[in-house]
């Protein structure tokens, strides 16, 4: 990979992307809720690592709700069209803070920072697509949000010199569980956060992804086949990928080494998450240490 000089540039999500969806489904029965991060609450590490695994240079720890442990009945103050309009809002400032953040050039960097940034494009996406009512499509990606934050977390955090070069020939010698369990060893993801999302969520969203049953039932109505998806499960698509876009936008902060935006992007998920109390069980909100 070149070793120029590293700057972070991301597309932001107009506010003209796509249109909005009227939430009204009358005559359509509910599906069962889909609550792909039920009980997970991500929380994102500032522990730095070594690149031999050895922790270093402790940054800021972070808690963060996911936006998925209410309970369906409280999402009934949230519609569809402001959850649309305030995930377009949480892209722009994102991409706002981040764009032209500059890391250090190295494989190891570059590697972690292309998942981090792949992480944030198909959280937009997902958006996108429901604007546009593809709610099948934008359901199929949240795995792929989680997996590659995962991914750019544990390159930057854990992976062997040997396991970059190895990655170089497109070659991953662990399992996504390996992964989880590597970044686990540190600090700030010790509570064991991501295996609790790998553990409840992780066939459920390999279902939607690989078009499985959770997928083709929501392609049914009584009498006819078209999507069929209730709006609690679109809106719990769209919080689970926000909440792994703020995650990555902090890991990102953390890999340029600014502790002063890796806070502001705390401050603004807390906001985020806040805005309306039913999003979130009061009690799974931290503050950092």
């Amino acid at each position: 990979l070149p070793l120029a000089a590293l700057t972070l540039r991301s597309a932001a999500l107009g506010p003209c992307a796509g249109p909005t969806r009227h939430p009204c489904r009358v005559g359509q029965p509910p599906t069962s809720c889909w609550r792909p991060l039920r009980g997970a609450r991500p929380k994102p590490g500032g522990a730095r690592a070594r690149h031999t695994g050895e922790e270093t240079n402790k940054v800021r720890r972070y808690h963060f709700p996911c936006m998925a442990l209410c309970n369906v009945a409280t999402i009934d103050s949230m519609n569809l069209e402001i959850a649309i309009r305030e995930s377009e809002e949480l892209i722009q400032w994102l991409d706002k803070n981040i764009d032209g953040i500059e890391i250090k050039s190295n494989d190891r960097s570059r590697i972690a920072a292309g998942c981090l940034d792949m992480a944030l494009e198909h959280q937009k996406a997902i958006v996108l697509l429901t604007s546009h009512r593809l709610y099948g499509s934008a359901a199929a990606l949240v795995r792929l949000v989680f997996e590659s934050y995962v991914r750019g977390v544990w390159f930057f955090y854990s992976a062997s010199g040997k396991e970059l070069q190895e990655f170089k020939n497109d070659k991953l010698g662990k399992t996504f569980d390996e992964l989880i369990k590597d970044i686990e060893k540190h600090e700030a993801f010790s509570e064991g956060i991501l295996s609790d999302v790998k553990k409840l969520s992780w066939k459920v969203m390999n279902s939607f992804t690989h078009g499985g049953f959770y997928q083709v039932v929501r392609r049914n109505k009584e009498t006819e086949i078209s999507p069929n998806y209730s709006d609690e499960e679109i809106i719990d698509a769209l919080e689970s990928a926000n909440s792994f876009a703020i995650l990555t936008a902090i890991a990102i902060a953390d890999m340029a080494n600014n502790v002063t935006l890796a806070n502001s992007i705390y401050e603004r998920g807390m906001e985020f998450f806040k805005k309306n109390p039913s999003k979130a069980i009061k009690s799974a909100v931290g503050k950092g240490d």
